[in-house]
């Protein structure tokens, strides 16, 4: 749930962030690569120096990531 959590926080965040900055598609873009960069990263950090990478975290980073584009976009 935190992953997930973690995930659509970052996505929307970002992209609020960048829409005011840039066209509304390419902040949205942006902002999903910055939500798969971190979530990306943290399994690699928990993979070389935590309790190892775990499939269900990055399923969860997708899933907050795709509910964070549901709601931008509806």
């Amino acid at each position: 749930m935190l992953h997930f959590a973690g995930s659509y926080i970052i996505t929307d965040m970002s992209y609020h962030f960048l829409e005011k900055r840039m066209n509304k598609n390419k902040a949205l873009l942006c902002s999903v690569l910055i939500g798969v960069g971190v979530g990306v990263t943290k399994e690699i950090i928990d993979k070389n120096w935590g309790n190892g990478a775990e499939r269900g975290d990055l399923i969860a980073d997708g899933l907050g990531i795709s509910f964070s584009i549901i709601i931008i976009k509806f």
